[in-house]
């Protein structure tokens, strides 16, 4: 039997040296407003088409360094050699030594306990070997990943939020793990170390829908949701749709859990996140949702928040996406944070026919209070966000780029205060049919009307081949003064987020 288990060990020890990757995050540097502008560490690599997850874990470089605490039990006779070869295979050692030290120790580990298993091995089932390993596995990689947890505290509104707080670390390797972590009632920190793609796990669904924006090669069709085709664009013309049934509704959320990625591993592909019912205290970090129906409007949203409190997204990449990247819903979402998003629009399936995502952000509910700070909204061309309700937001850092359309729609009884934000190539700021809501955009002339209200002076907006706008609506300034600790304390605007958004950065 020790040979057995000494085989196993080797198993493991194999298994362990393949997945075996550094997993600190890089150096992390905050700026004194409180905006998380940590790097994480790491080219991005969140799952094109096609990708499989095996590719995407292997090949990426994550900037950092990890430690782990390796003393799983494997039985009485097999303890002590599982143990030492997981030690040598994952060793609690420094930054520095990590990569290296891990890399030296278990092939020779693996050797060593494999030499000795040899005469017995034989007599080990090759589905026991094979089971025990894989929980080996996943034990050791929860151990590694340990020490990967939420970087810095949320800028703004939603600054309360501990997700998941001190709760150890679990890794999941699987589809349905990670639903089951994400959903259950426990405080949790989530490490995603992998693809998981959800793509065809539910099937197809097959119907008519309607091509509301042109049958062109690059135009959005509609699936018929809720009728939204017969109801509302009745004289389109009707086509033949066939989606992926997993995208539409995206993964429940529950309270009090930290979903974190490690390096740039972490991708959720596919499907979406659900925040809702009464969930809170949600963090989502270094993380990548791509590749949700991108052909079809009704197709999926990346992330959907609705009737839920502190909520803290931050340096999230979202790609190919059918519907909205970020949506609130029209229930109260009270306290959110939305910071060095990379809103990545290039698409080969737009709204507007042109390879720019037109269904970006959708800020829709009841006395929401919203910081959106230090985002990347590349090739857009609407919704860049659009704000409805009774919402308040306040948006400042951010970098819009190459937008063929227009950033903002305001709904009446809604109040903007945008500051310190670059436009660059942004064809109309403000969308003139969807302009009824209250918005203060701070120039170098009315820059000091802020001192009265929020304690300091405004930062200019940038803008560069863009239009402008003059909204200088004081009522939103008279908003925001009942909320002056929670104003986020702005930079001068700049095109650098551009390279410090999204995922891995």
């Amino acid at each position: 039997m020790k040979y057995a288990t000494a085989f196993l060990a080797a198993a493991v020890a194999l298994v362990g040296h393949a997945a075996a990757a550094p997993q600190g995050f890089g150096n992390q540097e905050f700026n004194a407003g409180g905006s998380s502008g940590q790097s994480f560490g790491g080219s991005n690599n969140y799952g094109n088409s096609g990708e499989s997850s095996s590719s995407s874990s292997s090949s990426n470089s994550y900037g950092g360094s990890g430690s782990s605490d390796s003393s799983g039990s494997y039985g009485d006779s097999g303890s002590s050699a599982a143990s030492s070869v997981a030690e040598a295979a994952v060793p609690v050692t420094s930054a520095a030594s990590y990569p290296a030290a891990a890399s030296q120790a278990a092939p020779e580990a693996a050797s060593q306990a494999a030499s000795q298993a040899a005469p017995e091995a034989e007599s080990y089932s090759a589905a026991q070997v094979a089971t025990e390993a894989a929980t080996a596995a996943s034990s050791s990689a929860a151990a590694a990943n340990a020490g990967v947890s939420v970087t810095g505290t949320a800028p703004g509104f939603a600054a309360s939020a501990t997700g998941g707080g001190s709760a150890a670390a679990v890794t999941p390797t699987t589809t349905d793990e990670l639903v089951s972590y994400l959903g259950d009632d426990e405080a949790r920190v989530i490490v995603l170390t992998q693809t998981f793609d959800f793509t065809d796990s539910e099937g197809t669904t097959t119907g008519t829908g309607c091509a509301p924006w042109g049958t062109a090669t690059g135009c959005q069709e509609a699936i018929n949701q809720d009728d939204w085709c017969t109801d509302y664009e009745p004289d389109a013309p009707t086509v033949d749709v066939e989606y992926y049934t997993a995208g539409v509704l995206g993964i429940t959320v529950g309270s009090n859990k930290s979903i974190v990625g490690s390096g740039t591993s972490g991708v959720i592909k596919g499907k979406g996140l659900r925040i809702v019912s009464g969930a809170e205290n949600v963090i989502i970090q270094n993380i990548a949702i791509t590749d949700i129906n991108a052909k079809y409007v009704w197709g999926g949203d990346a992330i959907t928040i609705d009737e839920s409190d502190l909520v803290w997204i931050d340096h999230v990449t979202t790609a190919r996406i059918g519907r909205q990247h970020i949506v609130l819903g029209t229930e109260a979402d009270n306290r959110v944070t939305i910071s060095n998003h990379f809103f990545d629009g290039e698409t080969d399936y737009s709204a507007t026919c042109d390879g720019h995502t037109y269904w970006n952000a959708y800020f829709d509910g009841s006395s929401d209070q919203i910081t959106f700070v230090d985002n990347y909204l590349y090739m857009t061309s609407g919704r860049a966000p659009k704000v409805a309700g009774s919402t308040i937001v306040h948006a400042a850092n951010n970098y819009w780029y190459d937008n063929s359309g227009h950033a903002f729609e305001t709904d009446d009884g809604v109040y903007v205060l945008l500051e310190g934000n670059v436009f660059d190539n942004v064809t109309t700021i403000v969308d003139s049919d969807y302009n009824d809501g209250a918005l203060f955009a701070a120039t170098s002339d009315n820059a000091s009307d802020c001192e009265d209200y929020i304690g300091r002076a405004c930062v200019a907006n940038s803008y560069t081949d863009s239009g402008s706008t003059d909204d200088a609506d004081t009522s939103v300034l008279e908003e925001f003064e009942s909320y002056s600790s929670d104003v986020y304390d702005a930079a001068a605007a700049s095109t650098d987020i551009a390279s410090s958004a999204g995922q891995g950065n």
